[in-house]
């Protein structure tokens, strides 16, 4: 913004922003300035923002015991006045198979389940209980991270990066290429995309998807983007 335009108060423009009904134009308002990101990453913003969209904020938890997967969902705010509590996540309906591989901010997970040697993808949306098969990408390759991203919610539609590689092997270069594919909700498969290179020396340990990009974290605490 030109220093001969007026600017909102910062305390205004948290209250308009607090106000917006869909998550899709909040991501939106994250690209308008630093200023206003900085505002929306405010810890007090988002249980605000929650009340007033009724919509309910928190993380899902698994752990792992026996072979079986143990799942819950742990509310940021529970509102006393009833608006959004943790009790209307029906956590309790995924199965004991069922790995959660990623989720994202608009409530949506992707999963993994597995039924002997046999291995199927899901992406679900625990709010309405709603589950959906999809087709598989290439198992036979080693899975190092996933991420989901919903990029517009008329038409819903979203996509799955999912980051690969094979066995343990000898270095023969400076760099290793991890397998990089994405599944596209509109065109309903997976297809293979340039790989990452990495460090021999380092690895990618972590996934995350914000404003429909997509960033990896690796142990050398190096951060990138794969837009």
């Amino acid at each position: 913004m030109g220093s001969d335009q007026e600017v909102l108060p910062d305390d205004m423009v948290f209250d308009i922003l607090t106000r917006l009904s869909s998550l899709e134009t909040l991501d939106t308002c994250k690209s308008v300035c630093n200023r206003w990101e900085e505002i929306i990453y405010e810890t007090s913003f988002m249980p605000l923002y929650c009340r007033r969209s009724r919509k309910l904020s928190g993380f899902f938890i698994q752990d792992m015991q026996e072979h079986k997967y143990f799942s819950m969902f742990a509310a940021m705010d529970d509102h006393q006045d009833g608006s959004t509590k943790s009790d209307d996540v029906c956590i309790a309906s995924f199965p004991d198979d069922m790995k959660i591989l990623a989720s994202c901010n608009h409530g949506i997970l992707c999963c993994v389940r597995r039924r002997g040697k046999n291995y199927r993808y899901y992406v679900c949306k625990p709010t309405t209980q709603q589950w959906q098969s999809l087709p598989n990408p290439k198992l036979r390759y080693k899975t190092v991270s996933v991420a989901v991203m919903v990029l517009g919610s008329n038409p819903f539609r979203y996509k799955i990066v999912r980051l690969s590689r094979r066995g343990v092997e000898k270095p023969m270069q400076e760099y290793y290429t991890y397998r990089c594919e994405i599944f596209d909700s509109k065109d309903w498969r997976w297809r293979e995309v340039q790989g990452i290179p990495v460090l021999y020396t380092e690895l990618i340990i972590d996934t995350i998807s914000t404003n429909n990009a997509v960033y990896w974290l690796t142990d050398g605490k190096k951060r990138n983007r794969l837009p």
